[in-house]
């Protein structure tokens, strides 16, 4: 076009493929980004948990009557306000806000009080007054499973919570066809996480309308939603659960924890406002780690470096409750597959109830300990088979599309061209076995479920939603449940958005995690977030 008016062509608009800043990234650089403990209004009551001393205990009584009647103390409540279970996955809900009867760790919440200062608070802890009965404590998968041990749960024989058993191909066969078979067990201690951002949450009761407002730290604000009204006997349309900035999650946070309930049973308690600042030591017990595990290989091999069989038995120390365990024992095993071509398997799995804090979904939950004593295997094998280890992860590489016999899909798989260039740039083949002393160079190769795609709760509900909102002035507003929790999640959904309408990114706006104003999603887990809530943003861009 040309002459007066006319404007100049527009050329494509990429928002894919080219480095983008985060759209969050200058209130975080700033400092203007607000977290969970940056909220409280001036009113706000402060919370406080007691944390039983012993590790496995009755509750025989609480008395809470001085500290009721403490001046400034505007709540306190115990097991007796919440009579409802809660758990992540609804077939293993064992876990109250509050312990109820019985106490199976040692940091177990007991009670809770909402005071006007900390100092008032703490002092009310310090009046609560707990009759204990202890109990004998089993702390080690090995004590826990052995005849007569102490139950945690009582429908829980051998402290067994789940055991898994799966057979694929021809295993025998596939050990005799070998020409080397190796067998090791290894021990892994329990690794817990260390968020930046302690846990917080803020709760706001509304008596005149009966509705909760949570903030939470939260990776999961559907399930915390979910969990509230379950807990609280609320229904879901009375509950605001809002994720603000959040300091780090890895898997600590996919799931409801204790402390977020609890700031909202003190919260109706109170009739107002209620902050709950743990501290490092109660996030560490509140826990959700990755949990101790035994490990016992077994693998065969060829003398070209190919596996022919893989016989593998594991041990999980699970903690005091379910959590995410049904899962991640299942786990261990599944995921000896879709990395290297298995083709005959065997898997016992055993995950264990102990008196220690629960164990969760940490940062690739199941696949990490297995993972590394295969690789570690697989290294000792080739060193007495006179094979480099890029040799041997070579001589089992998959060809996507593939279908494991495990039945797990593989469509894309970068394995080979990752291991070329690890190896040319790592200088390898110069500069293996010729460090100094104490140094060295190895090579290990990972992988996990991308795009966990199964619903924990089978309600039929899509997993992933994404509402486009065109503006009066032209821009697009992006609303999304998906949970940013530092991995770039919302970035990522503008990118998608932008892609398909050609606009700048300049051009949206997203807001994210408000249940009041955004859609449902599952939440930040199993890497599903690019790839499920990713496809609903091209998607709803197609439409628009």
């Amino acid at each position: 076009m040309s002459g007066a008016g006319a404007h100049p062509a527009i050329g494509p608009v990429r928002s894919v493929g080219v480095r983008q800043p985060l759209v969050d990234g200058i209130e975080k650089v700033t400092g203007a980004a607000r977290y969970t403990a940056d909220l409280a209004p001036r009113d706000a009551l402060v919370g406080a948990i007691l944390r039983s001393p012993l590790a496995h205990a009755k509750i025989r009584a609480i008395d809470v009557a001085r500290a009721r009647a403490m001046p400034g103390v505007r709540a306190v409540v115990t097991g007796e306000d919440c009579a409802i279970a809660y758990g992540v996955i609804p077939i293993a809900q064992n876990e109250f806000p509050l312990a109820r009867g019985k106490v199976r760790y040692r940091g177990e919440p007991v009670a809770a009080v909402a005071a006007d200062d900390a100092a008032t608070a703490q002092a009310a802890l310090a009046a609560i007054e707990v009759d204990f009965e202890p109990l004998a404590a089993v702390f080690d998968a090995k004590s826990a499973r052995a005849d007569g041990a102490a139950l945690l749960h009582d429908d829980k024989r051998g402290n067994l919570e789940r055991s898994v058993e799966q057979d694929f191909g021809d295993v025998a066969a596939g050990f005799a066809a070998a020409d080397l078979v190796c067998e090791r067990t290894s021990h892994y201690e329990e690794v817990t996480h260390a968020m930046m951002e302690p846990n917080a949450a803020l709760a706001e009761w509304d008596a005149e309308r009966g509705r909760l407002t949570l903030h939470s730290v939260t990776q999961v604000p559907y399930y915390v939603h979910l969990a509230l009204a379950r807990c609280l006997d609320l229904d879901e349309g009375a509950i605001r659960v809002v994720k603000p900035y959040v300091g780090g999650g890895f898997g600590h946070r996919t799931e409801t924890l204790n402390f977020e309930i609890v700031a909202a049973l003190l919260a109706r308690a109170a009739g107002g406002v209620v902050r709950l600042e743990l501290t490092r030591e109660e996030s560490f017990l509140t826990h959700r780690g990755r949990p101790e595990t035994d490990v016992r290989l077994k693998i065969g091999m060829t003398r070209a470096g190919a596996i022919t069989a893989v016989e593998a038995e594991v041990v999980q120390r699970g903690g005091a409750y379910a959590g995410y365990g049904l899962v991640t024992i299942l786990y261990a095993g599944a995921l000896i597959h879709a990395l290297y071509r298995v083709p005959a398997s065997s898997y016992r799995g055993f995950r264990v109830y102990t008196n220690t804090p629960p164990n969760g979904a940490m940062r690739g939950h199941g696949s990490v300990d297995v993972r590394h004593a295969f690789e570690s295997l697989l290294d000792e094998m080739a060193a007495e088979l006179g094979l480099d280890p890029f040799a041997v992860r070579r001589a089992n590489l998959i060809e996507a599309p593939h279908r494991t016999i495990n039945d797990l899909q593989v469509n894309s798989y970068g394995l080979g061209a990752c291991l070329d260039i690890v190896e040319r740039k790592s200088g390898w083949r110069e500069r293996r076995g010729q460090l100094p002393r104490g140094r060295g160079l190895g090579v290990a190769c990972s992988h996990y479920v991308s795009g966990s795609a199964k619903p924990v709760h089978w309600t039929g509900e899509p997993h992933a939603v994404i509402n486009l909102k065109l503006d009066f002035d032209g821009r697009i507003t992006v609303l999304t449940g998906a949970a940013d929790i530092g991995q770039g999640s919302s970035t990522l959904i503008s990118q998608a958005v932008a892609e398909v309408l050609r606009l700048p990114m300049s051009r949206l706006s997203v807001y994210a995690n408000d249940s009041v104003v955004t859609p449902k999603d599952n939440g930040s887990y199993s890497s599903r977030v690019s790839f499920l809530v990713g496809y609903a943003a091209s998607r709803a861009a197609d439409e628009m």
